[in-house]
């Protein structure tokens, strides 16, 4: 079910339904296997950040560290430093080196790292080497979250995604409240001098049975097949469906149609993950930068500061505060585990903003409770359980959006950077929420505090609820295309073609059309011809003739040189032909054939215009902040005959011009803008099936989308007359 071309593995010639065999396996013993030994990363973070919050009065004793408060309180500073040094430099050998590498590695990192924070002596400087150790135990962690997530989601079936993941990654607090028992014991049961290191060697001793576990599991086969390595893919998966064969009987037949062709591509660096995430994904980063923050800095703001709360506010012991803790933990593991299910089923788009929105709107009721006096620290503790019952899950499926709608070979790097993203918000949640409870004398401006976490969190929903991704039960590949793959074989695209008849246009969209979206527009992207390779027409030979002239006239050629250049133009069959012959004549924007029409045109206070003789991609995406973007198609050249343009207007304007007996389908969402067509276009007649149309998707936000036909000159009346 994987064929190479004659020659290496690596052959940029793949055709592969790896993809297609990971996700038709039905659940078995090696998923749960799977599941066990790559989730318990979330539940070591949980574990350190809770031992190092409990034991933390300890630390102060001179029989122990002697530490000040405030290196106390650093101390959660450096492991957080080392989480984003850790997301960062392991989310990209990750995508470069494979997951089942990084995985045992990042858990050996934080082996040593918590290790060697128990052995830390007492006293003196020997707290730099405390300070020293979390940060090695923290970039263990961060790399864990890079890794673990891509692995889970790329062995994973699609049907399952969405709820195991939301399980792994609520099983942080799992591990909090193991945190929180184990300190209870040691520094109850142990002697002072040992009680605290006791809590920071169980870590270690978890990680240690974890690393022989996780030494069993394969390799993703996904990660293998996009990189080239088609025989190690094909070992892989093989091994994985004898195993669920054992238990399951015979596997059901793989759907041809999901055969992809994959051509590796080069490593890619965090350059050219920027590119993709702002330029071929700017809505998918938007958003999950929204989902991350957001429930970042409430986390962070409201786990962080619950023991002063409940001490300043509501006169709770610090001795017992641990035991409403164990509440608070419990709601946060119940969420995911209990309607991570929905995620599945429900969808995507809709749990993740209601749970969102959901939360932020019972955070302002409890809110307004806390501030009149009506809560005691029962309710109070009751009323956070509920509210992140339907927050943890929310903020899982964030990390699960984040790991889902980039492509395999950025995947992993893209977790890194929006995790890091994340934690530099979420930092100042703790701060600025210690600074408002103060010494508990006033609840206005601690109320103040929670009203702007609920709004950050409804915010978050509201960005799930625009810009949200349905990805439950699709394939990985379908809810992001691989930057390996080229498209499907030519039978493949035949049959699409079959089903799609008798063309791109009304039949392709018509109601119950067995063609959807997502398959238009994988059609689309394989139909397409490179820019270079488009045959010229007489007129771009003869703007090209022109420039040479002007250049002979200007004296920037010679006789000969203009004469071969000439000829070269008049026998030039393709528009690459042309390019190369201007090229050092004039700039860019000033060349007679444009080939530089590039997917994205953004219009940054100022106006950027695509006009002229340039070729449009077959997916163009036009963004305008308080500016304007001109995409002129009336002398485009058109890769393909179906052009999805989306346009993006945030107090600006995108303004499409379409020539005639184009059909335009133009729908979007608007927030103080409107998105139309103009008055004076043409559309073709109903009939008409094998027309060039141009899909238009606008987002506006005190904006405007326009899409119109070219104005005509007016005539006078006595004119218009004869």
């Amino acid at each position: 079910m994987t064929t190479t071309s004659p020659g290496a593995v690596s052959s940029p010639n793949i055709r592969s339904l790896i993809p297609a065999r990971i996700d038709r396996l039905p659940w078995s013993k090696f998923h749960t296997r799977l599941v066990m030994a790559l989730g318990v990363a979330w539940i070591l973070d949980g574990l350190e950040i809770t031992i190092a919050s409990n034991v933390g009065p300890d630390l102060q004793l001179h029989s122990t560290l002697g530490m000040s408060a405030a290196g106390v309180s650093d101390i959660a500073w450096w492991y957080l430093i080392g989480e984003v040094i850790g997301a960062l430099v392991f989310g990209r050998l990750s995508d470069r080196l494979g997951r089942k590498n990084l995985f045992t590695i990042t858990l050996a990192v934080y082996l040593v790292g918590s290790g060697l924070t128990a052995f830390t002596p007492g006293g003196g400087a020997w707290i730099f080497f405390l300070y020293i150790t979390r940060v090695i135990a923290g970039m263990g962690i961060g790399g864990e979250y890079a890794a673990i997530n891509s692995a889970i989601d790329e062995l994973i079936p699609a049907k399952y995604r969405g709820r195991i993941d939301l399980a792994v990654n609520g099983t942080y607090w799992g591990g909090a409240i193991l945190g929180t028992i184990v300190t209870l014991w040691a520094l109850n049961h142990v002697p002072v001098f040992w009680g605290w290191r006791v809590g920071f060697f169980v870590g270690p001793v978890c990680a240690l049975v974890i690393i022989y576990v996780r030494k069993s599991l394969p390799e993703s086969p996904r990660w293998l097949i996009m990189n080239g390595r088609a025989d190690e893919a094909e070992a892989s998966i093989r091994a994985i469906e004898q195993g669920v064969e054992a238990t399951h009987g015979s596997l059901p037949p793989v759907d041809p149609s999901k055969e992809l062709e994959i051509q590796p591509t080069n490593r890619l660096g965090y350059l050219a993950l920027v590119k993709v995430l702002f330029q071929r994904y700017p809505t998918r980063s938007i958003l999950v930068a929204l989902l991350m923050i957001t429930q970042s800095f409430l986390y962070n703001a409201i786990f962080f500061t619950s023991s002063l709360v409940l001490s300043n506010f509501f006169h709770v012991s610090a001795n017992n505060t641990p035991y409403y803790f164990f509440a608070f933990a419990a709601g946060n593991l119940l969420g995911p585990l209990t309607i991570g299910r929905l995620f599945d089923t429900v969808g995507r788009k809709t749990m993740i903003s209601s749970t969102y929105i959901g939360s932020g709107v019972l955070l302002i009721i409890s809110a307004v409770l806390f501030d009149q006096g009506v809560l005691n620290a029962t309710t109070q503790t009751i009323a956070w359980a509920v509210i992140f019952f339907f927050a943890s899950a929310g903020a899982s499926a964030g990390y699960l959006t984040a790991s889902e709608v980039f492509p395999l070979e950025v995947r992993a790097q893209a977790i890194a950077v929006f995790f890091a993203i994340a934690q530099f918000f979420g930092a100042f949640g703790p701060t600025w929420f210690g600074e408002l409870i103060g010494s508990g004398k006033s609840r206005g401006p601690l109320l103040d505090g929670y009203l702007v976490g609920a709004v950050l969190m409804i915010v978050g929903g509201i960005a799930a609820l625009i810009f949200g991704v349905k990805a439950e039960g699709k394939s990985l590949e379908d809810v992001a295309t691989p930057l390996s793959v080229t498209g499907k074989p030519a039978a493949t695209e035949a049959a699409l073609c079959r089903a799609a008849a008798p063309g791109l246009g009304h039949a392709a969209r018509a109601r119950g059309s067995p063609f959807p979206r997502r398959e238009r527009y994988r059609l689309i992207m394989t139909q397409r011809l490179a820019p270079r390779d488009l045959r010229a027409s007489d007129s771009d030979r003869e703007r090209v003739v022109a420039m040479l002239n002007v250049a002979l006239g200007d004296g920037r050629l010679t006789q000969d040189e203009h004469s071969e250049r000439i000829n070269a133009a008049l026998t030039a069959r393709t528009l690459g032909d042309l390019a190369r012959l201007t090229t050092d004549l004039a700039s860019p924007a000033e060349q007679p054939v444009r080939l530089d029409g590039g997917r994205v045109v953004t219009g940054l206070f100022g106006t950027q215009a695509r006009t002229g003789r340039w070729v449009a991609p077959p997916v163009l995406t036009c963004t305008a902040v308080c500016g304007e973007v001109v995409a002129d198609f009336t002398t485009a050249l058109l890769q393909a005959r179906h052009t999805v343009v989306y346009a993006y207007a945030f107090c600006g304007r995108v303004r499409l011009i379409v020539p005639d007996g184009v059909e335009v389908v133009l729908d979007g969402t608007t927030l103080i803008g409107r998105y139309r067509g103009g008055t004076s276009a043409v559309l073709p007649p109903p009939e008409a099936t094998d027309v060039p149309v141009i899909e238009v998707h606008a987002f506006c936000v005190a904006g405007e989308v326009l899409a119109k036909t070219p104005p005509r000159p007016r005539r006078w009346f006595p004119l218009r007359r004869r």
